[in-house]
Parts: C-alpha cells; structure tokens; sequence
C-alpha cells in the first residue's frame, strides 16, 4: 500500500493500516531510546507535551520540531523505513507528536 504494491480501497481497512504503520514507527523510536539506555530521560531537541513529558513521532507531513540529539535519533529510524514515512507522508498524514510514556492518573486496583 505504501509502496504502491497493493491498493487498498476500503477507507476504513486504509485508516487502521495507516494507524498501524504509524504506530510501529513510533514504537522504533522508543525502541531505539531503549536501547540506547535513554527510556525516561530528556534529550536536548526533544518536544515536550502539557505535562512536561517528552515526546516522539506520529509520522507525517509537516515541519520537523525537534532538533539535536532527538533529531538524530528520528533520523535513525526513518532512514531504516524509508518507504513507510514517505508512504504516510504521501497518504496525507500530518506530523502529530505522543508521549513516549504514558502517566495513568488516579489508577487504583484490588486484588480478589
């Protein structure tokens, strides 16, 4: 679909495609700060949300925010799946940002 292999005509089979492709990249940046020993710090360049927590990409079309170290460590990624970021950027996805980790608030749980 995003090499133009296949043609996916369903709109919804299209976006849930999409949704997984973009979220497989997302998740190879959070890989690669894994990796690197970098999960749950802050690297000059990254985007922070609301909550003061850093960010990493929902591939897409649009102006590139981070810089520095956390622009390497993108740049990595997309040149490893080049043809999945050109793909979503030509399906007409535009760049969006989530956090890397997720804060549940007011999680409560019991054990039966």
């Amino acid at each position: 679909m995003l090499a133009h292999e296949i043609r996916v005509r369903n709109p919804k089979k299209k976006g849930i495609y999409l949704s997984a492709v973009r979220s497989f990249v997302f998740h190879e940046v959070l890989a690669q700060r894994i990796q690197q020993g970098l999960c749950g710090k802050t690297l000059p360049g990254d985007v922070m949300d609301e909550a003061g927590r850093p960010t990493g990409p929902l591939w897409g079309r649009g102006r590139v925010i981070t810089n520095d170290q956390a622009q390497a460590l993108k740049n990595e990624v997309a040149e490893r799946h080049t043809t999945l970021c050109d793909g979503m950027e030509h399906a007409g996805l535009d760049q969006e940002r989530r956090a890397l980790v997720a804060s549940p608030l007011d999680m409560a749980w019991e054990w039966p």
